[in-house]
């Protein structure tokens, strides 16, 4: 079968000026920034004490995690590449935990990402508190030895919009900050 590049250029243009588009009506808004301890996402008893006050959302959220104490963050990533070496000697999909990528990068960010409907889910998968290893997060209390730690995290609510969107204003932000885990989308 022959591609019709001209086509298939013509249709990527048409994509791109609906993007932009979209991009011209979306709206951000600072949304929810708090603090949690290292102790309160240990257990998900005192996780949902901690958080009760979170619930699903039903429009798209931007969300940053930080830890700015620089002597606490370097402890937590030693600790994390101390933990790296051996999960790597794990089976993958049964003992071995679906961790974030590591950048390799001394940042007070440590993780950007979005969620567009169970924020506070995707919260428990970064910070340990689910028991499944198969996810791809952070999983902090998983491999934190225990350090106390405190963690900033900051959302941005975003106005209905797709998927696509999120994820380029998302990227943008991820190049902004350069956070020590995770992926950037790739989009651009």
């Amino acid at each position: 079968m022959e591609i019709n590049t001209k086509v298939i250029l013509e249709k990527s243009k048409r994509s791109l000026l609906l993007l932009t588009e979209q991009l011209d009506t979306v709206e951000i808004e600072a949304f929810q920034d708090f603090e949690l301890t290292s102790s309160e996402f240990r257990t998900m008893v005192s996780f949902e004490k901690a958080t009760s006050f979170l619930c699903k959302n039903d429009t798209p959220i931007i969300y940053v995690i930080e830890l700015t104490d620089t002597e606490k963050r370097k402890k937590l990533l030693k600790a994390f590449e101390s933990f790296s070496k051996l999960n790597k000697t794990k089976t993958k999909n049964e003992n071995r935990l679906n961790h974030s990528k590591d950048n390799k990068r001394d940042s007070a960010t440590l993780y950007v990402g979005s969620s567009t409907s169970n924020f506070k889910s995707r919260l428990k998968d970064h910070l340990g508190v689910k028991k499944s290893v198969r996810t791809y997060a952070m999983h902090l209390s998983k491999w934190d030895n225990n350090l106390n730690y405190t963690i900033r995290i900051k959302t941005y609510k975003l106005s209905k919009t797709e998927r696509i969107v999120v994820e380029l204003i998302e990227q943008q932000i991820w190049d902004q900050l350069q956070p020590v885990f995770g992926k950037r989308s790739g989009l651009l």
